[in-house]
This record gives structure tokens, sequence and C-alpha cells, in this order.
């Protein structure tokens, strides 16, 4: 699965990749300056487009007021990456 994930990760654009792997590591608070700041995040609006994206491709969804990445191997696959 690791070759479908790395696939679908380049597919993103480079905001909606940053977004998802912030996720992945961090589901809430995405839309604070701390955050943004701490994971590298560009700027508000440009990190808010990428959600609503990363949501209509339906990789994310909002559960209890955070974000989180639908497919939990996904998920784990991009905290595994963010370290290498």
């Amino acid at each position: 699965e690791r070759d479908l994930f790395e696939s679908m990760f380049r597919q993103l654009p480079e905001s909606q990749r940053l977004v998802a792997r912030a996720l992945a590591i961090e589901p809430i608070g995405i839309f604070t300056a701390d955050y943004r700041e701490s994971h590298f995040l560009p700027t508000l609006s440009t990190v808010s487009t990428a959600v609503h994206r990363l949501m209509a491709d339906s990789q994310i969804d909002q559960i209890d007021g955070s974000y989180r990445i639908i497919d939990p191997l996904f998920a784990h696959h991009l905290r595994k990456t963010a370290s290498v």
C-alpha cells in the first residue's frame, strides 16, 4: 500500500500535501497561527482552500471540531513519512 499512498500524496498540490501531513500529525487547531507556524503551513487563506479541496475530494473530514484524514492507513503513512 506504500506505493499507492505515495502516488496519492504526490498527486496532491503542495498546499494540500502540507495540510494533509499536518493533519495526520495533529488534527486540532489547523487555522491558528501557532499551528500553521509549527507545521510550516502557508497563509490562512491557502490553508482554508486546501482544507476545502481535501474535503471535497473525500480525503479529510471534520469530526468534533477537528479535521482528520479519512483513511487511517493513509494518515499512518503520512505520519511515518513525515520524519523521513
